[in-house]
């Protein structure tokens, strides 16, 4: 099981591997802990291990799955509205137990390294920006190797590896060479059957350990790092009865990395308190239901402090048990899962700011997701699936009935309308072909009938499909205009004074915007083209030097600049003036953010890992430029008042963070 942030609601949704029916749930979160629904996606044959990264940096979580039976690991890649596309297999070897991403070859592209446990090897497999992989690299390691963990064991700024052996009872640590290969410099000895393992500082010297669980003994081996790659000989902690899943956490809060444990014979889980010094002094256990497989720490109600989800593998459960405040947990709550949960994730899946649970199971093959309500609880499952892959996802309300609905740009050129249904869930009612390969939409009234309309950009063909929507919900045939080469985002404003909403348009091909006046009647001018920066990705409307006209402001993500065109009443736009920024910005946003009443610009540098903030003056020099710095790969912004002092703050989304940071105004 693992967790994300599947549907942008802000809330953590859960992926469950169902190895048995070779298929993956997602468990979509509500803000009270809840899991409603339950989206369900096929696998390959036995699924054994889940985890979830952003392999293809869109800022959504993507899934990956190792096949027992297939030699194969499934990546399942993410839309925004917490589904996936169909599976893509890559071959690996025989039996393929864990899965990890991380950056081997230090190229900014996520990686995986998988476990086979009867080939006594593990593969590479070197990732590529678009979340697809390059054919396996296979190195041998010990007999039989099951769990995998990554950190920087030597200190050389290069990611390593370390691997259980489970048949011989050791350890291997693999110490990359930088360029997807690993060299076998250490074998350790640890306990009876090593399973799974985790790297972190237990000790506090800023060097990374190793804590490993043996599945045939009822111990934890402990393995202190000295820096060079070396570890010294294992310290044994009790667990309980076949301990096989474990992971490392804060669970008490005294700012000192613990164990959480599961042991499968006990249907229990352990936790072992750490001291800060590399020892593990108290032992906590708690019931959480039959033949415990996979254990997973999150806030699922919200109160600053870690809960527990637990994997039934018998059971066919999944067992939540909440902290309370004295540092004690309530009993277990159990939610119906599929056959043989085997592996869990948790996070926010859905953007609600909940967590939620995703899980494995290894019965069904199959994954499913559960929704979390925000109170400790999670919704019960409901079955739901969208077939199609979609570029992108707008939210309105057509009916002017007070519920809204979902449009989903997908890539099967078409547009496909989700009518909201109880319990948060969607089914679809309507859908339409556009252009081909749609990527953006936008909601609004272009023709005065006081009904939303639908404009989208159609990248493969070079167009803005209008589907103007009436007021029974139904859409009238589809009209086409012609942009530049790859339109890529669309803003919508009323550039000439007329009282007509018009059109900006980025061309990502063609280092060029477009600009279609409308006509009132869902109609448009054709195109004028104005010069941007390379690669633009981005732009925003805005009146920035107050003159009661709309401007543009456009990220150029191909020559790390942002273009500023000031607009004239007419619906004309004047020649670019051009500024530098960080790598990679993509995204754009506008506020008073110095409180000067005067417009400022914050921009989101994806590649430079920060947000460049250009204060705006009365000259349009922006001279004045503040940088905060943010997760890895910035890919999304929002401005809002996020604390009621009536100051604008931004919040961001890091792709390859895989979190959202929120940074308050401090202006006076």
């Amino acid at each position: 099981m693992v967790y994300g942030y599947f549907n942008n609601d802000n809330s953590r949704d859960l992926v469950v591997l169902n190895q048995d029916d070779n298929s993956v749930n997602i468990l979509l979160g509500k803000k009270d802990g809840n899991f409603p629904t339950e989206i369900t996606f096929i696998t390959g044959n036995t699924p054994f291990a889940l985890k979830v990264a952003d392999l293809n940096y869109d800022g959504v979580p993507d899934l990956a799955v190792t096949n027992e039976n297939s030699q194969s690991i499934s990546v399942l890649i993410g839309n925004a509205l917490g589904n996936f596309e169909s599976q893509t297999q890559y071959s690996v070897g025989n039996d393929p137990h864990a899965l990890i991403f991380d950056y081997f070859n230090n190229d900014t592209h996520l990686d995986a390294v998988v476990s086979n446990y009867y080939d006594s090897t593990i593969s590479m497999l070197l990732g590529n920006d678009d979340g697809t992989f390059q054919d396996q690299i296979v190195q041998a390691v010990g007999a039989q190797p099951s769990g995998l963990t990554s950190g920087d064991f030597n200190n050389d700024s290069i990611l390593d590896a370390a691997v259980t052996n489970q048949s011989d009872n050791t350890i291997n640590v693999l110490i990359s060479n930088g360029n997807g290969t690993f060299q076998v410099v250490g074998m350790y000895q640890v306990g009876n059957g090593p399973d799974s393992l985790v790297s972190h500082d237990f000790n506090n010297d800023g060097l990374l350990d190793l804590a490993v669980v043996n599945f045939y003994e009822t111990t934890v081996s402990i393995l202190l790092g000295n820096g060079d790659g070396t570890f010294q000989q294992s310290v044994y902690y009790q667990a309980g009865p076949s301990p096989n899943s474990i992971i490392s956490a804060d669970f008490n809060n005294d700012n000192q990395s613990d164990l959480i444990v599961a042991n499968w014979q006990a249907n229990t889980v352990s936790v072992l308190f750490g001291d800060g010094h590399g020892h593990f002094l108290t032992l906590a256990a708690y019931d959480a239901g039959n033949t415990t497989s996979s254990v997973i720490v999150a806030d699922f109600n919200n109160d600053n402090m870690l809960d527990l989800a637990v994997a039934d593998y018998t059971g066919e459960t999944i067992s939540v048990l909440i902290r309370w405040a004295n540092g004690s947990v309530q009993p277990k709550v159990q939610y119906a899962a599929g056959n043989q949960p085997r592996s869990m994730v948790a996070t926010d899946f859905n953007g609600d700011n909940n967590t939620d649970l995703s899980a494995v199971n290894l019965g069904d093959n199959n994954l499913m997701l559960m929704l979390g309500n925000g109170d400790g609880t999670l919704q019960g499952r409901l079955t739901y699936m969208i077939p199609q892959a979609s570029n992108s996802l707008v939210v309105g309300n057509m009916k002017n009935d007070n519920k809204s609905i979902l449009i989903l740009t997908n890539q099967n050129n078409t547009v496909e309308i989700l009518s909201n249904c109880s319990y948060g869930t969607f089914q679809t009612t309507l859908m339409f072909a556009t252009g081909r390969n749609p990527s953006s939409g936008l909601l609004y009234d272009f023709n005065n009938d006081k009904t939303l309309d639908l404009l989208v950009t159609n990248m493969n063909d070079n167009s803005v499909s209008v589907l103007l929507i009436l007021g029974n919900g139904t859409v009238q045939n589809e009209m086409k205009f012609q942009t530049g080469r790859k339109p890529i985002s669309l803003i919508s404003g009323d550039f000439n004074s007329d009282n007509k909403m018009d059109l900006a348009v980025t061309n990502y091909d063609g280092r060029n915007i477009s600009v279609l006046l409308g006509n009132e009647n869902g109609t448009f001018q054709p195109q004028t083209m104005y010069t941007s920066g390379i690669n633009p990705n981005c732009v925003i409307s805005v009146d920035l030097n107050n003159d009661g006209i709309l401007d543009l402001v456009v990220a150029n993500q191909g020559d790390n600049t942002v273009s500023i065109l000031l607009g004239n009443r007419n619906g004309i736009f004047q020649t670019q003036m051009k500024y530098n920024v960080g790598s990679g910005p993509s995204v754009v946003a506008t506020a008073d953010f110095n409180l000067d009443n005067k417009m400022d610009i914050a921009v989101v540098n994806q590649y430079s890992n920060n947000i460049d903030i250009m204060f705006g003056d009365k000259n349009m020099a922006f001279l004045t430029r503040q940088f905060f710095p943010t997760g890895i790969s910035p890919s999304i912004i929002l401005v809002d008042d996020f604390n009621n002092n009536e100051k604008p703050d931004l919040a961001v989304i890091n792709k390859l963070s895989n979190n959202l940071m929120i940074f308050l105004n401090s202006c006076p």
